[in-house]
């Protein structure tokens, strides 16, 4: 799940409800409607009742990666893994970290809704409003890039490492701007939007990341990956920091001295419930409307994920290899964004429709599905309202 911080809600009806105070009726099926603005030639990209996937395997370097990863678009559980060639069934693996198969399940198999409702560069990740509500989402996420960029010093002829590059939002903005960009994600979905648009972009494991790989570089962003490197077993075991620690340590390890880190995460909030209750919510579905209710409903989306404790355990395992300069809390700004996800990806189109027909076996097959893309419930949104989570954009410089 590299690149964003959160799953598209309501996928098979649209957001209908914040906080139920029952359980949500059952998911209503995907209805018709007329193409809009969103199905515009731009954004559809070749889309129609045949879908993307056909269109992109004209493409032959691309036809093995994706055909891989649009085997759970098609409803099988076993897959190619092209990353090491090793066969895998999602029933008998047992994680312990958020593997390419959990990346493919939440980002490849929304990916073309995401694609049809925001348009083929858009961001998946947290914009930057900075209070001002009336700007677009268009407007807030450039006004997040522009921090960015300047946060990391990019500068013409510069070299910038995005760790779960999502579809290539802040590549491409930097690239306009004559930085060179390397990105990393574990989508075949998203690495083949990237390729389309020429830009230079891995099916790579941002945590295995050396100099070895693709050499060094002046600074380092990472939007919405981080939140996916710890998993729910690590926190058991205990291994939570050491994750961090040598995930952090990678990093310095492609950057010069003094170079940057801007690193974009969720966290666990103030509110957050004990830890216990959380990991038994990912076992049994608590009463519909708790807090813990939201919190499995998101690891359900999220699988294979586990968030730091605030962001002062992100500080704490940075700290040997990079010090902190800033940190800003996005919380509020990632509400707006929500909302404004939701009305988009809620916006029936017909070319929408068709392509949620296809999920149609998953959703009746898949209790977890129904339960992650089709509850009625933006749970990403209500866990942030009530600060069972928090959002925070953070600025590191490594240490000499």
């Amino acid at each position: 799940m590299y690149g964003v911080a959160l799953v598209v809600p309501g996928l098979m009806n649209g957001d209908r409800s914040t906080a139920p105070t029952r359980p949500p009726p059952g998911p209503v099926m995907p209805g018709s409607g007329e193409p809009g603005p969103g199905d515009s030639p731009q954004h559809a990209s070749g889309f129609g009742a045949r879908g993307l996937v056909e269109d992109d395997l004209e493409q032959p370097v691309f036809a093995e990666r994706l055909r891989a990863g649009d085997l759970w678009d098609q409803g099988f559980e076993e897959r190619v893994d092209v990353g090491d060639r090793r066969r895998c069934s999602r029933r008998d693996r047992t994680h312990t970290v958020a593997d390419r198969g959990d990346i493919d399940f939440t980002y490849s198999l929304t990916d073309r809704v995401f694609r049809l409702s925001m348009g083929e560069l858009a961001d998946f990740s947290g914009a930057k409003y900075d209070g001002d509500f009336s700007l677009s989402l268009e407007q807030a996420q450039r006004r997040k890039h522009a921090y960015v960029t300047e946060q990391l010093g990019l500068e013409p002829g510069r070299r910038m490492l995005d760790v779960g590059c999502g579809w290539g939002a802040l590549l491409d903005f930097v690239r306009r701007h004559g930085v060179a960009g390397v990105g990393l994600t574990l989508s075949s979905a998203q690495l083949a939007a990237c390729a389309r648009h020429g830009l230079d972009v891995h099916l790579f494991d941002g945590r295995e990341i050396t100099r070895e790989s693709f050499g060094g570089f002046d600074a380092v962003a990472s939007l919405g990956a981080f939140e996916h490197f710890c998993s729910p077993e690590d926190y058991r075991a205990g291994r939570q920091e050491a994750v961090y620690e040598a995930i952090f340590e990678r990093i310095a390890g492609v950057l010069p001295e003094g170079g940057r880190l801007y690193l974009q995460t969720m966290v666990y909030g103030r509110n957050m419930i004990p830890a216990q209750e959380a990991l038994a919510a990912l076992d049994a579905l608590p009463p519909a409307g708790s807090d813990a209710w939201y919190l499995a409903l998101l690891a359900r989306q999220f699988p294979g994920s586990w968030l730091p404790w605030g962001q002062e355990q992100v500080i704490r395992c940075a700290d040997p290899s990079f010090r902190l300069v800033s940190s800003v809390s996005g919380r509020l700004d990632y509400i707006e964004t929500i909302s404004q996800w939701n009305a988009r990806i809620g916006r029936r189109t017909l070319r929408k429709s068709l392509l949620k027909l296809r999920l149609v076996p998953r959703w009746l097959t898949s209790r977890d599905f129904r339960l992650a893309f089709a509850s009625g419930v933006s749970a990403n949104r209500v866990c942030f309202e009530r600060e069972l989570l928090d959002h925070y954009r953070l600025v590191f410089e490594k240490r000499g």
